[in-house]
């Protein structure tokens, strides 16, 4: 796997995407931190309807700094 070759534990990874189930779930399925942001692919009602959700929602890749400070101090 990518966190493998970067001798990364996924728990320590953070993925960030803009589509529920391709880019957030699948990584979180596989121990990522999944992070889903407002743009793009980004449907409300799909995160609605959806059963499993993101660990984090942003509105813009521009929130992500402020969000990993707080993800990485926990």
């Amino acid at each position: 796997t990518a966190t493998e070759l970067m001798h990364v534990e996924p728990e320590a990874t953070v993925m960030v995407g803009d589509d529920l189930i391709g880019d957030v779930l699948s990584s979180q399925r596989v121990g990522l931190t999944g992070v889903l942001v407002r743009t793009g692919k980004f449907r409300q009602t799909v995160l609605d309807l959806s059963v499993q959700k993101p660990d984090h929602v942003i509105d813009s890749v521009a929130d992500l700094p402020a969000l990993l400070g707080v993800v990485l101090e926990a």
